[in-house]
């Protein structure tokens, strides 16, 4: 992995892009345009990160099992293992949208930016989904 460059400051003005499909890590159009428009007025910075965001409506099936306890015999799990799953789930669909943002944010410039993944997502409970772009310079 690459050293995140020192000294960056975080600029406060980011892009955003919540309309992501239940389930999906596919980047809309307007995203793309979104992106491309906050990259090209950021285009000295030093480094971008992507925070990427999921709904915790998206994991609707660990809900249902949270809400259904009876059944934790039969299908030979707990609630530990539920909420591990569930995680697990959050954090792989998480990094997936990360990727698609990335690849965005490369192909538009060559693949000269500095683009990094956060170490961690944002859950939404008013059903946003998709990621953050903040800019350092």
């Amino acid at each position: 992995l690459d050293e995140v460059p020192k000294g960056a400051k975080l600029i406060k003005e980011f892009a955003s892009c919540y309309d992501m499909d239940m389930g999906s890590y596919i980047v809309s159009w307007e995203c793309k345009k979104e992106i491309i428009s906050f990259i090209d007025k950021h285009k000295d910075a030093k480094y971008f990160e992507i925070i990427s965001l999921v709904d915790d409506a998206e994991f609707s099936l660990y809900k249902n099992l949270e809400n259904n306890d009876f059944i934790y015999d039969k299908l030979n799990v707990t609630q530990h293992s539920i909420n591990k799953m569930k995680k697990l789930s959050q954090a792989g669909l998480a990094k997936h949208r990360a990727i698609e943002a990335n690849w965005v944010i490369k192909a538009h410039t060559n693949r000269k930016a500095k683009v990094y993944s956060a170490n961690y997502h944002l859950i939404s409970h008013d059903g946003k989904r998709g990621i953050l772009v903040r800019a350092y310079h």
